[in-house]
This record gives C-alpha cells, sequence and structure tokens, in this order.
C-alpha cells in the first residue's frame, strides 16, 4: 500500500495533526498567561503550584487515568479493525506493545517515586478525584462516567462511517473487530458497577457540579485531542497492515452515517446534556482556580501520558484482532 496516495492515511496525518495543533494552542494560550514564552518552570496548573513541567509529568494522575485510558484505547484500536481489518500476510509489530509496556512503566515508577506504593494502589482503585478530597471508592472513575463511556460508544459510530465511506470495503463492520469493541464497552459497564456503591454514587456524574464540571472539560479535551491522536496513531501505527483505500462515493458515507447514528447520536447527547448541565450549576465555580485559562489550557497537558497509551493500546488491541495467519 503506497503511504501517500491512499487517502485513509492522509486522513489519520490530519487527525494527529489537528490533536497536536490544539496542544500547539493551548501552549500559546499559556504562554501569554503567564508572560512568558518558556513556561515550563512557572506555576500554571490549576491548583496553583504545578508548573507547566510538573503538569505534564503529573504521574500520579497519570496512574488514575491509566485503566480508562487503557480501555478507550483497546475500543480505538477494536473499532479500527473493525472498520479496516488487516490484510493478510502482514506480520505483526511488536513496537506497540513493547512502547506500552514503556510507558505504563514510566508512569508507574513515576508515581511510586513521587507519591509511594499506597497512593499507586489507591490510585489505580480510581478513590482519588482532586487533590485534598477524601478518599471514596470509585469517585475517580465516576468523575468521567459520561465521558469516557461515550468516548469509547463514538468510537463504533466513526467506524461504521468510515467502512461505509470507503472503497473498496463498505457494509457492515469486520465482526471480529466488533466482537472486542463490544466486549470493551461491556467491561466499561461492568467496572462501573464494580465502582459504584450505591444509586447515590450513580447520580453525582448528573447532578452534582463538581462532576460535571469536571467530566465537561474532559470531553473539551478528549474530543478534540485524545479522540483523532488515538484514531490517527492506531491508523499510522498499523498502516502497513491496513488495506489500500480509496474515498467511496457519497451515497457510501451516507449508508455508513447511518449506521453509525445511534453510537454518534447517544455520545453526543450525553456530551450536550453535560455542557448544559455544567452551565446551569455554575460548574466553573466549584474549580480550584476561577480563572478560565487556568481551568481549561494546562489541563490538555495534564493528559500528555493519555495522548501516548492510547494510541499505542489502540494500535496493540489492532493487532491482536487480526487473524494468527498475519503473524510473522
Amino acid at each position: 500500500m503506497s503511504a501517500r496516495a491512499d487517502p485513509l492515511i492522509t486522513l489519520a496525518r490530519l487527525a494527529v495533526g489537528l490533536g497536536l495543533s490544539v496542544l500547539m494552542l493551548a501552549y500559546v494560550a499559556i504562554c501569554l498567561q503567564v508572560g512568558n514564552p518558556w513556561p515550563w518552570l512557572a506555576p500554571v496548573h490549576e491548583d496553583g503550584v504545578r508548573t507547566l513541567l510538573d503538569t505534564l509529568l503529573y504521574y500520579e494522575h497519570a496512574t488514575r487515568e491509566l485503566p480508562q485510558d487503557l480501555l478507550l484505547g483497546a475500543g480505538i484500536g477494536a473499532c479500527v479493525y473493525a472498520a479496516f481489518p488487516a490484510v493478510r500476510g502482514v506480520p505483526r509489530s511488536t513496537l506497540p506493545a513493547l512502547a506500552l509496556a514503556a510507558a505504563v512503566a514510566v508512569i508507574l515508577i513515576g508515581a511510586f517515586v513521587q507519591t509511594g506504593v499506597a497512593a499507586v494502589i489507591e490510585n489505580l482503585l480510581q478513590n482519588h478525584t482532586r487533590p485534598g478530597a477524601p478518599l471514596v471508592w470509585g469517585s475517580h472513575w465516576r468523575y468521567h462516567l459520561l465521558e469516557r463511556g461515550p468516548l469509547i460508544a463514538v468510537s463504533l459510530g466513526i467506524a461504521a462511517l468510515a467502512r461505509g465511506g470507503f472503497n473498496p470495503l463498505g457494509g457492515a463492520l469486520e465482526r471480529r473487530g466488533l466482537a472486542v469493541a463490544l466486549g470493551v464497552i461491556a467491561v466499561y459497564l461492568a467496572l462501573t458497577a464494580l465502582f459504584t456503591r450505591s444509586l447515590a454514587d450513580l447520580v453525582l456524574p448528573f447532578r452534582d457540579p463538581q462532576y460535571l464540571g469536571h467530566q465537561a472539560r474532559e470531553i473539551m479535551t478528549h474530543v478534540i485531542v485524545t479522540l483523532p491522536i488515538g484514531w490517527g496513531g492506531c491508523i499510522l501505527l498499523q498502516r502497513r497492515a491496513l488495506p489500500a483505500t480509496q474515498l467511496a462515493p457519497f451515497s457510501g458515507w451516507t449508508r455508513g452515517l447511518i449506521r453509525g447514528a445511534p453510537w454518534i447520536l447517544g455520545a453526543g447527547l450525553a456530551w450536550v446534556y453535560v455542557l448544559l448541565a455544567s452551565l446551569k450549576s455554575d460548574a466553573a465555580s466549584h474549580g480550584q482556580s476561577a480563572d478560565w485559562v487556568t481551568l481549561i489550557f494546562p489541563h490538555f497537558f495534564e493528559h500528555g501520558f493519555t495522548y501516548l497509551v492510547v494510541p499505542l493500546a489502540a494500535a496493540l488491541t489492532y493487532s491482536l484482532c487480526a487473524p494468527r495467519t498475519t503473524a510473522a
């Protein structure tokens, strides 16, 4: 397959470029906010203490994000496979697995050095929300409920749209990839049940201003950065295994959109609810800072490890979805 001529590879590069462009704009906004073109050692985080470098290397935060990031990556990888199953005879690359293992090791070791083993376990068990808040079973998982679940779901919608929009594919999603993607959603729902002690806990993501505000900011970050980098990165990392494609006629895109509409609309409705409810409840006033620039733009860098873990987990899942006959 010629990467230069294939529209799928071009779109993947544009998707990654979109995510990186948002990060560049966020960096410029931070520079203007602190009045310094090199703000890495300036306090920029909403807690008023962490520098931009500390925010990027916030290992404790990356540790509690890790289960969510791995699931999102697995969901994206399965959806990419469902849309563009691997051609036979292409050896699997070990790079995603090795790189993902290295990234996870860096996160966990960094968190251990910064906070100790007890804090690492508490973060992995999703008991942390924000600094100084009491530890509550599964509170961090529910902090993302209306953001992360829909992110996985919308990837199925994107997969259906892409499946119809590229020749010579079309038709229904590939069964193996679809089954794995649905399995990821089932695991997400099971973990949600595990991390929810009562109905009152489950109501918090829908009603509590602090939860709503956090989810609204997460939606902004992951829809315009993590999702395009996850999809684009997975496609680029697995481009040798992908089938050659051409853009389909408009009718193909229409059929793909119809198939993917329930997933896309469902996710969109959840996100619109979060955004409107957070505005109605004045969720911004419950943040650690009253400044919008401080609340929004450094947060993009707080998820620096997410932008590594998600595409690597996606590429690894894609590889695992491929039949054994494609192995070297």
